[in-house]
């Protein structure tokens, strides 16, 4: 009878000698990597600043070129000429609704003075010159207590 190790080995054994493998190559390499980065470490770091930098400065100059493009456009001749025969169209049209709106408002109000010529009907109520609010022999309406806030007697 074999060890375990053994038949460990006889079914798992090319696997385990390519994990094996491969760890030695990469340690290798990573190995390679950090010697690398040891001896040039300042320079990679001296570098990616520069990167970053041009980075930064490069964004703000691409943003101010894309404004200035675009208020070139925007100013073009052509388009300024269109944009004032649509701005003096929409004041005319807003004008004609101003106006429409005012003469609305005017016949409302016309109406409105004729209704208020007309006197209203008054109300006739009883003038009574003995009123006295605490009698409670008004016909006004007054305080009257319900059915659960009266004492009980009890």
């Amino acid at each position: 009878m074999a060890g375990l190790l053994a038949s460990f080995l006889r079914a798992r054994g090319v696997l385990v000698l390519g994990v094996a493998g491969a760890a030695l190559f990469y340690l290798d390499m990573l190995d390679e990597a950090l010697a690398f980065a040891q001896a040039y470490g300042w320079f990679l770091l001296l570098g990616a600043g520069v990167v970053l930098y041009a980075d930064h400065h490069l964004g703000q100059l691409l943003v101010r070129w894309d404004v200035a493009r675009s208020l070139q456009v925007a100013n073009d001749p052509s388009r300024v000429d269109i944009l004032r025969i649509e701005a003096r169209k929409a004041r005319e049209r807003q004008q004609l609704e101003l106006e429409a709106q005012s003469k609305a408002h005017k016949e409302a109000a016309a109406v409105k003075k004729k209704e208020a010529r007309k006197p209203a009907a008054s109300p006739r109520r009883p003038e009574h010159d003995d009123y006295n609010p605490l009698t409670g022999a008004t016909s006004t309406a007054r305080y009257k207590p319900s059915g659960f806030a009266r004492p009980r007697g009890g």
